[in-house]
């Protein structure tokens, strides 16, 4: 087989794998979330079973992996509960409290208002 030829397999070859990606991009895209979570979550889970003791005893790898979801679930509510804040703090003084209307428009169309009027 020659250079030519070669590098004719792997235009195509690569061209095949982004076309598959593309078409499965919403399981890629879960694929891609999971593999960095597992990666973040694997020193969390090594440092559990190494120090963590009750008492003589080690806990086992379903508490190092319930702690490493607690911990994952706790930094993200603090993100969460921090960036709403930060977000709330930019609105005008009187437009949190201000209650979302939804109203209907003649056509089907739905328009969200935000008026003190019901």
């Amino acid at each position: 087989m020659n250079a030519l030829s070669r590098n004719w397999l792997w235009i195509i070859g690569v061209l095949l794998l982004g076309a598959v990606c593309y078409y499965f991009a919403d399981i890629v895209t879960y694929l891609l979330i999971a593999w960095v979570l597992s990666m973040l979550g694997r020193p969390l889970m090594v440092f559990f079973l190494k120090h963590l003791r009750i008492g003589k005893l080690r806990v086992g790898s379903g508490v190092a992996a319930l702690l490493t979801i607690l911990t994952f679930y706790a930094l993200l509510t603090g993100l969460l509960l921090t960036a709403g804040r930060a977000g709330a703090a930019d609105l005008p003084a009187g437009l949190a409290a201000q209650p979302l209307a939804i109203r209907s428009q003649p056509g089907g169309a739905t328009m969200y208002d935000r008026s003190s009027r019901p």
